[in-house]
C-alpha cells in the first residue's frame, strides 16, 4: 500500500540495513521479493515448500526462457511455431495471433531456435522479449499442490 516514493525509500532502507542485518519480509507482493530479497521461502499450511533465491525460484517457472513476441501486422506464424518441437506451448495474447508467448520445452534455450525461424521466414518483429520466469506462477503451482495434499491428509 505504499506510493512509489515510499516504496523507493523502503527498498533503499532495506538495502542499507541488509549487509549487517537479517531482514524478514512477509509479503504476497512478489514484485517486492524480486526487488529486495536475496532469499525467498514459500510456506503454505505450515510447511516449507521452497527455499532459494528469487532468481532460482523464477527459473522453475514454466515461463522461464519463454519468448514474448509481437509480430508486425499480417504475419502468420502460429502454425509454423506450433509444429516446432522445442516449443511446449503457445499462448495467444490477442485475438489476431500477432502477439504470442512461446513456452519452451524443459531445458531448451528457445531464443536461438526462434531467431533461425525469424530469419528463415523473414518474419518482421515489432517487439521481442525473453522472460526470466514468474514467481507468481511458481507460488501458485507449489501452494496448489500443497493445498491438495492438505485436503487429502485431513
Amino acid at each position: 500500500g505504499l506510493d512509489p516514493n515510499q516504496k523507493h525509500e523502503m527498498r533503499a532502507l532495506i538495502r542499507t540495513l541488509a549487509p549487517t542485518k537479517a531482514i524478514i519480509v512477509s509479503t504476497h507482493i512478489l514484485e517486492e521479493v524480486s526487488a529486495v530479497c536475496t532469499r525467498a521461502m514459500i510456506i503454505a499450511h505450515g510447511r516449507l515448500l521452497a527455499d532459494s533465491t528469487p532468481h532460482e525460484l523464477a527459473a522453475q517457472s514454466r515461463y522461464a526462457g519463454a519468448i514474448h513476441v509481437k509480430f508486425s501486422i499480417g504475419v502468420r506464424a502460429f502454425s509454423t511455431l506450433a509444429q516446432t518441437p522445442q516449443i511446449a506451448d503457445i499462448e495467444r495474447r490477442d485475438n489476431t495471433g500477432q502477439e504470442l508467448i512461446l513456452l519452451p520445452q524443459p531445458g531448451i534455450q528457445l531464443l536461438p531456435i526462434f531467431n533461425r525461424l525469424v530469419e528463415q521466414y523473414r518474419w518482421p518483429i515489432e517487439q521481442l522479449s525473453v522472460e526470466e520466469g514468474r514467481l507468481d506462477e511458481v507460488f501458485r503451482r507449489l501452494t496448489a499442490t500443497s493445498s491438495a495434499v492438505s485436503e487429502i491428509g485431513e
